[in-house]
């Protein structure tokens, strides 16, 4: 098929061109590279009827464009980031070696950082592992009973739900489907505890991940667990926790455990926080992970079943043509909300930026279950103006801050919006740990906490609210954690899937 952007060479034009239709009189030039076609000479015709006709072979040249990669009359190759799979002449890597129960995966020549587009990737393109799955892996399932962990965030690219396809395929033994946090459609309240029902819609039971157990149980009639939800890329968001424990109990019991992998919507390179202490585990912080980790959940799923010793029978079904460097954005994809307070890809950065500040300050309020969730930070008696001044005058990257001014439980609330400038520019930690300085310098009366503890729990370590406490900037602050990030990139080296060269 042929690549989006790039341009075709004249000869392929000439020779698809040929023979269709009636073009309008004269000569144009398509796409790239002066290619001025010759044109019927005789009728005349009228300037819209031109453009209607033009358009006219402008289809048939989209649809005939497979044969420019047939004749390999391309003058370059499609590049890896966009290329059209079916391009014959596009040079394949081989498979990469893994261990017996891993998945390698399969993806073209990798190009230089230099060489890797920045524009978004076509969503015709970049596919999702449940695309790769029942494209080219389905037959890992035949035979076998299958019990699949998902929920309203594991869709294919065509925005089906994974759920749907496995209740529709003909070719998949669907024995039962466990949901995480939020429930199997995402509209549960964070912290909200559900049972085990019949799903009305498709008539298969569901059990709860969140309710009176954390991770699947009575497997003897699972052969294989299939995992498909969409993180948002903190190690605090309880999908990560969820992924790890179904891992463990699959382990645990010989059952095999596919993750069909999805993006990181925060990107593979950023690595932000304290690695969490073990003895701080919690259902919102699991692994000894950074608070942002830059990985992707078959990429944690490997790490994890490495440096545990689980001796998991895992296999990932990688995407095809996701890099490091990529946010959401990038993809092309639609975003479907993760969970009620995560209703766009934004929100999946906001969400670290201020719920590690308002999540555990009981008189500091971040937006959830408003229109605008993790967008502000409020508060009784904030001076909203000086509050955005000070965080201005931080200059962090691509976040702004303006006044707000709101109504919260029939309080006057005021503190700041956050204005996301620059998605890929942002750190969402770095924001929040200023943020948190602003306030203790600004409104000290509501710089207080729900405890030690629980700030441990999602920050990694006492140390944090310890300096924030005693007066600590924030750049000395993230010079605690420097270490770990860098420990942690090595850790995460073995077990990345997708290449990228990452700016330290």
């Amino acid at each position: 098929m042929f690549c989006p952007y790039v341009p075709l060479h004249p000869q392929a034009i000439r020779s698809i061109a040929g023979g269709v239709g009636t073009p309008p009189v004269g000569k144009y030039s398509l796409f790239e590279g002066d290619a001025d076609i010759p044109l019927r000479e005789g009728d005349r015709v009228s300037p819209r009827k031109k453009r209607t006709q033009w358009l006219g072979i402008l289809g048939a040249v989209l649809a005939l464009t497979a044969a420019a990669c047939e004749a390999n009359v391309s003058p370059q190759p499609c590049p890896p980031c966009v290329a059209a799979p079916a391009c014959e002449h596009e040079p394949e890597a081989e498979a990469e070696d893994s261990d017996a129960h891993e998945m390698a995966a399969s993806a073209e020549e990798e190009p230089s950082e230099k060489d890797v587009p920045t524009e978004a990737v076509h969503p015709l393109q970049f596919r999702l592992g449940v695309d790769v799955l029942f494209e080219d892996n389905l037959d890992i399932l035949a035979g076998k009973r299958v019990g699949l962990i998902t929920n309203a965030s594991g869709v294919d690219g065509k925005r089906v739900p994974t759920a749907r396809r496995f209740v529709d395929s003909p070719h998949i033994d669907l024995r039962r489907l466990f949901a995480p946090e939020h429930g199997l459609r995402g509209e549960l309240a964070a912290g909200t505890k559900y049972d085990d029902a019949i799903d009305p819609i498709y008539g298969v039971e569901v059990a709860s991940l969140y309710g009176k157990r954390q991770a699947p149980v009575g497997l003897q009639d699972i052969d294989v667990l299939v995992f498909d939800i969409q993180d948002v890329g903190s190690r605090t968001y309880t999908y990560v926790t969820t992924l790890l424990k179904s891992l463990e109990a699959a382990a645990s019991q010989g059952i095999e455990f596919v993750v069909l992998d999805r993006p990181n919507p925060a990107g593979g390179c950023l690595i932000e926080g304290p690695i969490l202490e073990p003895k701080h585990q919690s259902f919102v912080g699991y692994a000894d992970f950074p608070v942002t980790h830059g990985m992707t959940f078959g990429e944690i799923a490997r790490m994890f079943d490495a440096e545990k010793q689980l001796g998991a029978k895992l296999t990932v079904i990688p995407m095809q043509h996701w890099r490091r460097h990529m946010l959401w954005e990038d993809t092309g994809l639609a975003w479907i909300p993760t969970s009620p307070n995560i209703p766009h890809a934004r929100h999946a950065l906001l969400y670290v930026a201020t719920g590690m500040v308002a999540g555990l300050m009981p008189d500091v309020y971040e937006g959830a279950n408003t229109p605008m969730p993790f967008e502000i930070i409020i508060g009784s008696q904030i001076d909203a103006e000086a509050l955005a001044l000070r965080l201005n005058a931080d200059n962090l990257p691509g976040v702004s801050f303006r006044a707000y001014d709101a109504r919260h439980k029939g309080k006057a609330l005021r503190g700041v919006q956050l204005m996301l400038d620059d998605p890929h520019a942002f750190r969402p930690l770095q924001t929040a740990i200023h943020i948190l300085a602003a306030i203790r310098d600004v409104a000290p009366h509501v710089f207080h906490f729900k405890g030690q503890a629980h700030f441990a729990r999602h920050w990694g370590n006492e140390q944090i609210l310890k300096l924030l406490e005693q007066g600590a900037a924030p750049e000395d602050i993230m010079a605690t954690w420097r270490t770990d990030v860098e420990q942690f990139r090595a850790r995460q080296a073995p077990f990345l899937l997708y290449p990228g060269d990452c700016e330290e």
